[in-house]
């Protein structure tokens, strides 16, 4: 096939793929807030420009401050990496109702880390739930709106928070409650856990 085209156009041609390749656009640096000297996402702009998101995502940097790192990490399946809940918080920026979406993202991230930090254990109630994700059974906090989900360990697994009908910003764990029994569902559709009070 080389023989149709003339030596100085594949040599063209082979110059601007690897310009291409040189100058490829390198993927984000990895965060977990905002950094408002070198914004990275459309939304740090945003948050940085608006002082009541601001103020979140400083409430969110004090926190971090005070964790153990490996308490960061993802729980499969119902604690979020805070990485990756930095980049789910930045597809805000493709909502409608951008500054309600990241609003409603920090309120979450904020349950989730206030939780991780200090669950209030002595306020736990035995639940009976399924499919089981982890040994030792489940209990369940009640927090305001939300629900915190601690293994019979005393470990924090889940915090799971109600999504209102087209409400810009989905939570990582939905939760669903029916009198005192309680569903959750993660983000990504998968089989929700079902619990209802332990006999």
């Amino acid at each position: 096939m080389t023989g149709h085209y003339p030596p100085s156009l594949l040599g063209l041609v082979a110059a601007i793929g690897v310009a291409g390749a040189a100058h490829a656009i390198p993927p984000p640096p990895e965060r977990s807030t905002t950094d408002c000297a070198a914004p990275v996402y459309a939304t740090d702009t945003l948050v940085c420009s608006n002082p009541a998101l601001l103020a979140l995502d400083r409430a969110v940097q004090d926190r971090i401050a005070r964790l153990d790192p490996k308490l960061l990490t993802s729980r499969p399946p119902y604690i979020e990496d805070q990485s990756a809940w930095f980049r789910r918080r930045s597809t805000c920026a493709f909502r409608p109702a951008q500054a309600d979406c990241v609003a409603a993202a920090y309120a979450e991230r904020i349950a989730v880390l206030d939780a991780l930090a200090e669950a209030p254990q002595d306020q736990a109630w035995p639940m009976d739930c399924k499919p089981t994700y982890w040994s030792g059974g489940t209990k369940a906090i009640t927090q305001g709106d939300h629900v915190i989900l601690i293994d019979g360990e005393g470990t924090v697994r889940g915090v799971a928070m109600p999504m209102a009908p087209k409400a810009p910003w989905r939570p990582f764990a939905r939760l669903k409650k029916e009198g005192e029994s309680f569903s959750v569902q993660d983000v990504g559709n998968g089989k929700p856990l079902r619990c209802e009070p332990a006999d």
